[in-house]
């Protein structure tokens, strides 16, 4: 396992992943906001429904994660997602016409709004 890397100074850092609930068999879109010296803001968990097809939670997590530090007013966030599916496209050119392209340019939007936020492939 690797060890916790903190963000630039004077940026939070917020993990952003999917995991498998156990108990209850759906998946679940996960956040965790930490401060540069580690020491934890908040963290948001939320059940997603749907076919179980872990691609696509990965690609819906991203907006949610997004919207819910803009609802909270998050400012100056390095954002980790272990997606390389949806972070190359936000860095590069995004060609694609379906649901996958939309959501590439609704993070797009988002993060245009969150300022001095960044994602990165984690």
């Amino acid at each position: 396992m690797d060890k916790w890397q903190p963000p630039p100074a004077g940026m939070m850092k917020c993990n952003v992943d999917v995991a498998l609930l156990a108990v209850e068999n759906f998946p679940s879109a996960d956040w965790v906001l930490r401060r540069e010296d580690g020491l934890f803001v908040q963290a948001c968990q939320k059940m997603m429904m749907g076919p179980r097809n872990p691609r696509l939670h990965e690609v819906v997590n991203l907006p949610e994660a997004l919207i819910w530090m803009k609802s909270k007013a998050f400012r100056q966030v390095a954002v980790l997602f272990n997606s390389l599916l949806l972070v190359q496209p936000l860095h590069g050119i995004n060609d694609e016409t379906n649901y996958f392209g939309i959501v590439v340019e609704r993070c797009r939007g988002l993060l245009a709004e969150l300022d001095g936020c960044s994602i990165r492939f984690a």
